[in-house]
């Protein structure tokens, strides 16, 4: 029964590992997923981009564009930060990530 027993803890913690590996590749899909949406967004704002380099105000709909558009994307940083601390993105990825935040906000009104 002892053979048993260490048998059925090696397939726990086999399966746990499993399951700890599914849920990472589920978190770098989310995370990816929400890149994705972003570029896409910006892609179909692209005058709004265009705008922010610009010195005439914005229109009060860019800057209800623009705000939501940087609270999206501050969203995502928020996400990608908790997929850190909980251990599925590595520090590596993490840090590649902080480029798009200083892509995005880089201009005087981001």
């Amino acid at each position: 029964t002892n053979v048993a027993v260490v048998i059925g803890i090696i397939a726990l913690a086999v399966e746990l590992n499993q399951n700890n590996e599914l849920l990472r590749s589920e978190s770098r899909q989310a995370l990816q997923s929400n890149d994705q949406v972003s570029l896409v967004l910006a892609m179909e704002h692209i005058d709004l981009y265009e705008k922010m380099g610009q010195t005439e105000p914005l229109s009060q709909t860019d800057q209800y564009r623009l705000g939501f558009m940087f609270t999206l994307d501050l969203r995502n940083r928020e996400f990608e930060y908790a997929q850190l601390m909980n251990g599925a993105l590595d520090q590596a990825t993490w840090e590649s990530f902080q480029e798009v935040i200083l892509i995005n906000h880089a201009s005087g009104r981001g």
